[in-house]
């Protein structure tokens, strides 16, 4: 079974293996950079523990990684035989479930230590989620989905979708429903309703549900259409925000767009709200992720990723952002509060006040900032 690897970030381990990279302090492209993963595959998910203690990762190189934010620790989980598609962690943080091309899920212990094995699926497992009891898990593949215990027993077999693969699983927030591609079912196995596109994400208070570019009521209802294909809603449910071409917006629920946040130089690939609600981030085509206020403000661009940003995460205390790339590495970054902007940019500002001190007099924050730092 897989083991804590604790060897040191060498030239020599990371062409065979991943380990963080000692990058804490480390400036990049005016961006604080605290840690950076490398893998040797293609990162394909990224997930933060419920307590904000733990990243875990999946790879096309067939294997995920769960790693400790306080330390260089981190164990892989060496069961998958294919590409690691999706990771979750269990609501209680105690298990981690996989799903992998090898048309297989697992569930581990985040000692690596593997639980249980579900098997049955005809292609690969695109998704795998737990419900909020954590006694379920739902998974997704082929034309079907699947509700399992935890024991890897097969609990119900869904199948009828409109699509070929089921590219997404859902809980209801209140775990009576479980939504899988297009399709809404009870625990029971029971079909309650059909949509079109493919099921992202229910509302946090359980009443709607986005696919894609549409948000439904449960009766099946269609509400609103919107323009995007990547949705996520805001924790206290009130907007959508949406990515698609360059450019990502934020709309209210009855179809209103609030702002268009531009910028980006590629298409947007993913975009995830703050768990405060206050700011949103994306990622992009274009090598980076951004953070905006929502007001359509940037408040950060972060750089150095070497191909496309493909998800981007905050941890649940909502202080880092994790990015993940197919450059094959997952980046961490910290998500600085108003007044460590403020310092940070009084700090740019450093020499230009040299030359314009009577500027530098009307701003008591710069003043106090550059002094404590002398």
């Amino acid at each position: 079974m897989a083991k804590f690897n604790d060897s040191k970030p060498n030239d020599e381990n990371l062409s065979t293996f991943s380990t963080w990279e000692r990058v804490s302090d480390y400036e990049e492209e005016d961006q604080v950079l605290m840690k950076s993963i490398r893998h040797p595959g293609t990162v394909e998910s990224v997930a933060f523990s419920p307590d904000g203690k733990y990243l875990a990762t999946g790879s096309n190189d067939n294997i995920a990684r769960l790693w400790s934010l306080q330390s260089h620790f981190f164990v892989e989980f060496k069961k998958d035989k294919d590409n690691v598609e999706s990771v979750a962690f269990s609501p209680d943080g105690k298990y981690l479930a996989t799903g992998s091309w090898s048309k297989t899920a697992h569930l581990w212990d985040l000692q690596g230590n593997l639980i249980a094995e579900f098997n049955g699926h005809r292609s690969w497992v695109r998704s795998v989620a737990f419900s909020p009891d954590g006694k379920y898990l739902a998974t997704g593949s082929d034309k079907t989905a699947y509700l399992w215990d935890l024991q890897g027993n097969l609990i119900r077999e869904l199948k009828g979708h409109n699509s070929e693969y089921v590219r997404s699983v859902a809980f209801s927030p209140d775990g009576k429903y479980l939504a899988t591609g297009s399709s809404v079912w009870d625990l029971k196995g029971n079909l309650l309703r059909k949509f079109t596109g493919h099921i992202v994400a229910f509302s946090p208070d359980g009443k709607y549900l986005a696919t894609g570019s549409s948000v439904w009521d449960l009766k099946g209802n269609l509400l609103r259409k919107f323009t995007g294909r990547i949705v996520a809603f805001s924790p206290d449910g009130k907007y959508l925000a949406t990515g698609s071409d360059k450019t990502a917006r934020l709309w209210d629920l009855q179809g209103n767009l609030v702002v268009e946040f531009k910028g980006h130089r590629s298409f947007v690939m993913s975009v995830a709200f703050s768990p405060d609600g206050q700011y949103l981030a994306t990622g992009s085509d274009d090598n980076t992720a951004r953070l905006w206020d929502l007001q359509g403000n940037l408040i950060a661009e972060f750089k150095g990723h070497k191909d496309d940003v493909k998800s981007v995460a905050f941890s649940p205390d909502g202080k880092y952002l994790a990015t993940g790339s197919w450059d094959k590495t997952v980046r961490l970054w910290p998500i600085e509060d108003l007044d460590a902007l403020l310092v940070r940019g009084c700090h740019w500002l450093k020499d230009y006040f040299v030359s314009h001190p009577r500027d530098l007099q009307e701003l008591p924050v710069c003043q106090q900032a550059l002094k404590t730092s002398r």
